[in-house]
């Protein structure tokens, strides 16, 4: 390969980053994504504009609504909800009913909470990789909801119970088992809440590792850093992530000549 098919090649590499709301994610910088194909969930689109929303209840998708996120940006409810609301603000014509779209029937996992719904559209993508931020599925000590938006409009409180989460925990497995043929899958978590919360996805998902791994926010970080050398730099570097071969080259103009293959 010469260097210009490695650039092609790495650069054509479909990534898609799912974010949910967890409380793990709060220390990363969403703006890192802004040039990736981002998948997000219910109130996310009060901090972060990305490719494609999935909001679930009526209340956090009537504030959607009533917000400019729509003027510019798409976003998917459940169909009776999208009805509801449109029909309560009289909108048969406008952008803002034009970007609410319903969720697809082929969306299995559609009466799930709104991240598995945003990782099940992105999952029939068939990208090459999907990363996936915030997906805790868990609570803290005393069952505490765990939620960057607890305590504001649509969510609970931060002294209320948690969900248990079982149905959506084994729901999150078996969408990835189906769907391992042409995406890998990176599930990121902080160094410290992988020793805090060995659960049911440590448990589970990691028995079939098969294009599965648990990264890091630092290694995720790299990884996007990588991309974003590629495109603005002729250094030569390799820079594989810790384990999960997470693998970038840049190349130096120079190194045309050389016939590097990886």
């Amino acid at each position: 390969w010469t260097v210009t098919e490695l650039q092609r090649k790495i650069l054509l590499v479909k990534n898609i980053f799912v974010i949910g709301n967890g409380e793990s994610r709060k220390n990363f910088d969403l703006s890192l994504l802004d040039k990736h194909t981002t998948y997000g969930c219910n109130a996310i689109f009060r901090d972060y504009k990305g490719s494609v929303l999935g909001c679930k209840d009526l209340d956090i998708t009537e504030e959607l609504y009533l917000s400019d996120y729509l003027n510019t940006n798409v976003a998917y409810t459940f169909p009776d909800v999208r009805t509801f609301i449109l029909n309560k603000y009289n909108d048969e014509t406008s952008v803002k009913n034009k970007n609410l779209l319903p969720i697809p029937n082929t969306n299995t996992h559609i009466h799930y909470y709104a991240g598995l719904q945003a990782l099940t559209l992105a999952v029939k993508e068939k990208p090459d990789n999907i990363f996936i931020l915030g997906f805790d599925m868990t609570n803290y000590k005393n069952n505490q909801f765990n939620n960057m938006y607890k305590d504001t409009n649509a969510y609970k409180t931060s002294t209320q119970e948690g969900p248990a989460y079982v149905k959506e925990r084994k729901a999150f497995i078996s969408l990835i088992d189906k769907n391992r043929q042409y995406t890998h899958y990176y599930y990121v978590l902080p160094e410290d809440y992988q020793r805090k919360h060995k659960g049911p996805l440590a448990e589970s998902i990691l028995t079939n590792k098969e294009k599965y791994s648990v990264i890091t926010y630092n290694e995720l970080g790299e990884y996007i850093w990588a991309k974003k050398m590629m495109l603005n730099s002729w250094d030569r570097q390799i820079i594989s992530i810790g384990h999960n071969n997470i693998i970038c080259l840049l190349y130096t103009s120079d190194a045309a000549d050389e016939g590097l293959g990886v």
